[in-house]
């Protein structure tokens, strides 16, 4: 602990410049993240390095170890594991008192939403409303977002521009939707994916996991 004090010391990282024997102090009134040598040798900790990291009011950690944490979005607990504090400290170098707010699921499904977001201002600025195809698109963003009253209208619309009926098939993109929405909004959501003549390898690919959960729908091979 004194030698990664000193460290700090040597590389001037210390804005306080606190008097020799700080860390040990601090330790023992439980504010310093420490970890003895018996957990380091056994892989319950990691060394970690207070110089580099991103501190003021705060005090750096001198070693890294698995600590739970409550999800703000799904109220879960989550591992915050010691090999990503390192990352998140040493790599991004983030101000050493953040941390996740969201589980991991919760942090995909954010991502898969903000992506969504984007595709779905994209196809709306680019839609021909006499394409079906676009409007099923368009229609199966909104669905993917929870955004049920959009989707739906878009999949009316689409059903009378295509000429067919397509009530169940927007049933079961919706019945999906409805399904995680009501169960749990944040665990690996269904993906439908909709086309006419063929989907690309690599969808194709993804979708023959049975844990990435993709549907592949071809409307013309649905109905003939």
């Amino acid at each position: 602990m004194l030698a990664l004090e000193q460290q700090v010391r040597d590389h001037n990282a210390d804005p306080w410049r606190r008097p020799p024997g700080w860390s040990v102090e601090e330790a023992r009134k439980g504010r310093l993240q420490w970890a003895c040598a018996y957990c380091v040798e056994q892989g319950r900790a990691l060394i970690a390095r207070p110089w580099i990291q991103t501190f003021c009011d705060a005090l750096p950690y001198f070693a890294y170890y698995d600590r739970t944490l409550t999800c703000t979005d799904c109220q879960t607990s989550f591992v915050f594991s010691a090999r990503e504090q390192q990352y998140w400290y040493e790599t991004l170098m983030f101000w050493v008192q953040s941390r996740p707010k969201q589980c991991p699921a919760c942090r995909r499904k954010r991502r898969q939403d903000k992506q969504a977001q984007a595709e779905l201002k994209t196809a709306l600025d680019q839609l021909n409303a006499d394409d079906a195809d676009q409007l099923l698109h368009v229609a199966d963003l909104y669905a993917r977002l929870g955004r049920l009253a959009k989707a739906r209208a878009f999949f009316g619309r689409a059903r009378k521009r295509a000429g067919m009926d397509m009530r169940d098939l927007g049933g079961l993109r919706l019945g999906l939707a409805t399904a995680q929405k009501d169960l749990n909004p944040v665990l690996n959501p269904w993906r439908i994916c909709f086309a006419r003549g063929g989907f690309h390898p690599d969808l194709v690919a993804e979708a023959a996991h049975a844990d990435n959960r993709i549907v592949l729908v071809d409307p013309d091979r649905l109905y003939t």
